[in-house]
């Protein structure tokens, strides 16, 4: 028998390292890059905007998409109490922008064209591939 999974990925905030907030100023981007993906069989898939209507219909909203970072931290508990109960799984990946090695000089090289990995050896380039 083969199992099918469908991942829904998305990013928090800006995934970009030009527009990080810096110390001496208010505005700017998170520090973190946060990446997050929803998995559940595919066979489970089409019961997904059910489950987005059942927590909804717990905040009384006529709202008919969920927007985590939109809530208020009593309906985010909420939120998570329900998905909890779901044939589903969650990961986070989160990283602090400024740990990148080099990573205001990965901004310069990125919007050259050419991506930048960092490694416990220094960073490497390669052609991008976007």
């Amino acid at each position: 028998m083969v199992v099918k999974f469908v991942a829904y990925i998305d990013e928090f905030d800006d995934t970009g390292l030009e527009d990080v907030k810096r110390p001496n100023r208010t505005k700017g981007a998170s520090e973190w890059l946060v990446l997050s993906c929803f998995l559940i069989r595919e066979s489970d898939d089409l019961k997904c905007p059910g489950w987005v209507q059942e927590i909804l219909s717990q905040f009384k909203s006529n709202r008919d998409h969920l927007h985590f970072s939109e809530l208020w931290d009593w309906k985010k508990e909420i939120a998570c109490r329900n998905v909890t109960t779901k044939p589903c799984r969650y990961f986070i990946v989160a990283s602090n922008k400024k740990n990148i090695e080099g990573w205001e000089y990965a901004y310069r090289v990125a919007s050259k064209g050419v991506f930048v990995s960092a490694s416990s050896h220094g960073a490497g380039t390669q052609p991008c591939l976007d």
